[in-house]
């Protein structure tokens, strides 16, 4: 069992870390400022969310798009049309907004890890086999007053019999990535918080963004 100091510690770690692995989004810039002294924190319980639930619209999207009759190349396509086209749902790529899959398919926009919650969502209640994977790029950096974020990515990866496909809607190019490796939902889960962490820390909300920090080492713990 972790001691209170050594979580501090590692909330402590996780938070610095994080202005370096903050994937897939840009953050709105906040002042810089000194991080209290970990004795002082006094951390927020955030609640806990599902980011791969699915929601009846969303199933009923999958029902109106996806024949489940059909091939799982067939579904891949039709779904992968579905999520894209204007006419259907029209996802938008938005580098802010990091989501679980439901407020994603809601609001038919957000950022790599938003839309690989969502399309993971969708491809496994079309009976797909539907990973996530972690893209290793070329470093991206973004400088925010101070705060320096090293960008990083994450995609679908859609097992079929015929091979592995590779489903991306972020600004890069699949053949940009250096090293492409499938991650557990857990390990997704702890990007997620990460990320809600890492815009807190930068509104200088530290007590949000430890409580964010403290789902993202429970989810990692279970990966």
């Amino acid at each position: 069992m972790i001691s209170k100091m050594q979580r501090a510690d590692r909330l402590f770690l996780c938070a610095l870390l994080s202005f370096l692995l903050a994937g897939c989004a840009t953050y709105p810039a906040a002042p810089p400022g000194v991080l209290p002294a970990l004795k002082n924190i006094q951390t927020i319980t955030v609640p806990q969310q599902d980011t791969l639930a699915v929601s009846t619209e969303m199933k009923r999207f999958v029902e109106k798009y996806v024949n489940r009759q059909q091939s799982p190349e067939q579904r891949l396509r039709l779904l992968t049309q579905a999520v894209v086209h204007p006419g259907m749902l029209g996802f938008e790529y938005d580098a802010g907004q990091t989501l679980t899959a439901q407020r994603a398919f809601e609001k038919g926009a957000g950022n790599c890890l938003a839309f690989t919650n969502m399309f993971i969502a969708l491809a496994r209640e079309a009976g797909l086999t539907a990973y996530y994977q972690d893209a290793r790029v070329v470093p991206e950096w973004d400088e925010q007053n101070n705060a320096y974020l090293l960008a990083k990515h994450i995609n679908v990866l859609v097992r079929l019999r015929s091979g592995d496909y590779v489903v991306d809607i972020g600004r890069r190019r699949v053949g940009e990535s250096i090293d492409q490796h499938i991650v557990s939902d857990q390990y997704a889960k702890a990007q997620y918080y990460n990320n809600l962490g890492v815009e807190a820390l930068l509104r200088n909300q530290i007590a949000t963004a430890f409580g964010y920090f403290e789902r993202a080492l429970d989810a990692d713990s279970g990966s």
